[in-house]
């Protein structure tokens, strides 16, 4: 279990530090992505 924490931590700090070091108008977009995978995702299951 102790390990499964630290890979989700690695992988929200990963994606994060990509998502800082995009332009804003990029970051806007990533953003958007990430909604419509989450509602996609939402519809699905």
């Amino acid at each position: 279990m102790f390990n499964g924490d630290l890979n989700e931590v690695s992988k929200y700090d990963e994606a994060f530090q990509i998502f800082k070091s995009l332009r804003p108008d990029f970051q806007d977009y990533a953003l958007n992505q990430i909604k419509k995978l989450v509602e996609l995702q939402d519809k699905k299951y």
